[in-house]
């Protein structure tokens, strides 16, 4: 494996999850570029990340999850990565699980694998499950293939995917944006089971979606009616 894959782990006030997660990073056996990007942090998430030989970039004000990653994905494509993990700074992710997504992606060759929770939901609030299974049948209609956990922020993509089209959404609704814009130019997406934490040292995880996010991804899915396989904005 070359050292062109990068893991892009979009991060804000994650100061007490993000050492175990690019540890977890650091030791998980695939050589690669670790790109952590603090998303106008107020607490000590990007002096503790300084501690380690990682890359970092930082927001000045906090943007969004979806601008946190497109800022990672141009830094990674900038520097010639070929393939590209996502990867939540919440601790919700084993990071051991991306060499479950790249060996599906070589497997199958697919060019987006998406790390699912929902072969084990026992773990997750019934609000959490309930949101990601509509979704994801919505998404999986949209797009004419199995999205079985589209809430899910591990993932691995190809970089061509990212450099065939143009993402504008600056917060969650970017995973679901990337997904439906990757199948419009005819690109694979699947899937492979992965754990599912939702307790962090102790506490459920702090992830969330609130009102406002599920406006925002109806007003996307709404809008992506109007898109068609020539359109790539």
């Amino acid at each position: 494996m070359k050292n062109s894959i990068y893991t892009i782990v979009p991060s804000y006030n994650a100061e007490h999850t993000i050492r175990k997660v690019v540890s977890g990073l650091l030791d998980c056996g695939l050589p690669m570029q670790i790109i952590v990007v603090d998303d106008g942090s107020s607490d000590e998430t990007f002096n503790v990340c300084r501690q380690f030989d990682i890359r970092i970039l930082r927001h000045e004000r906090n943007q969004g999850k979806g601008a946190a990653l497109r800022t990672g994905f141009r830094h990674a494509l900038n520097d010639g990565a070929e393939l590209l993990f996502t990867l939540d700074a919440d601790g919700q992710h084993n990071p051991r699980d991306l060499l479950q997504l790249y060996d599906e992606l070589n497997r199958q060759n697919l060019d987006i694998v998406i790390g699912s929770r929902m072969q084990n939901t026992k773990p997750m609030p019934f609000h959490r499950i309930l949101s990601n299974l509509i979704t994801s049948r919505l998404l999986s209609w949209r797009t004419g293939q199995c999205i079985e956990d589209s809430q899910s922020g591990l993932r691995l993509i190809r970089a061509s995917v990212l450099r065939n089209i143009t993402l504008k959404a600056t917060k969650f609704e970017l995973e679901s944006e990337l997904l439906i814009k990757a199948d419009l130019q005819n690109f694979r997406i699947g899937t492979v089971g992965v754990h599912t934490i939702y307790q962090v040292n102790g506490t459920e995880s702090r992830s969330y979606v609130d009102v406002m996010d599920v406006i925002r991804f109806i007003s996307l899915y709404l809008k992506s009616l109007t898109w068609n396989r020539a359109n790539r904005n």
